[in-house]
């Protein structure tokens, strides 16, 4: 697997990509997993971001100092993020979007995804095959909104909560958006 990573990473490189998604690097919480089990070695030099947010940032903050001050500074923050993320929806709500649950994939999804994919180069599948395993058959549980617009799918985003550190984490695991279209990313991280 090593093997398959770094010649994935060298043909990106050759065709003039300046990264690649979904190779674990050291802050891949479950790096260990790869090392132990897939006979992975990172990469060095590579960097990959992921949007990982703490849903409440009292926990981060008792680290580094006084629990009472990190938990009135949790509050505010969770405070002013409720307040912040109604206004925001309320802008968006009038801009003609509607984000709605996905409970499966739409109808109208393969024509999404013809037209979703067009601007890139290099694209990870989102088949209705792969994306129904993904995110509504597999054990881990996801949620997915789609930005609707005039009653078509305009874009989704998928994520989890995830309590394995001990904190409640948001992990946006994926998005795609049609061209144009990538602003309502606003709109569905607000639901």
């Amino acid at each position: 697997q090593t093997l398959l990573t770094l010649q994935s990473l060298q043909d990106a490189w050759n065709r003039g990509m300046k990264g690649v998604y979904s190779t674990p690097d050291h802050q891949t919480p479950s790096l260990s997993a790869f090392i132990n089990r897939a006979n992975f070695l990172p990469l060095e030099g590579t960097e990959i971001k992921s949007l990982v947010l703490p849903l409440n940032i009292g926990p981060f903050l008792r680290l580094r100092g006084h629990w009472l001050a990190a938990q009135y500074a949790g509050s505010l923050h969770l405070t002013l993020a409720y307040l912040y993320f109604r206004l925001m929806k309320a802008l968006h709500a009038a801009a003609g979007v509607e984000i709605v649950e996905l409970p499966g994939l739409p109808e109208d999804w393969d024509r999404f995804w013809e037209k979703a994919r067009k601007p890139y180069d290099a694209i990870f599948s989102r088949s209705r095959q792969a994306l129904t395993w993904r995110f509504f058959q597999n054990p881990n549980h996801y949620t997915v909104y789609g930005a609707m617009e005039q009653g078509e799918l305009a874009g989704y985003v998928a994520h989890r909560v995830s309590e394995d550190t001990g904190n409640r984490m948001l992990i946006l695991a994926d998005f795609l958006f049609l061209p144009g279209r990538e602003a309502h990313l606003r709109a569905l991280l607000l639901k």
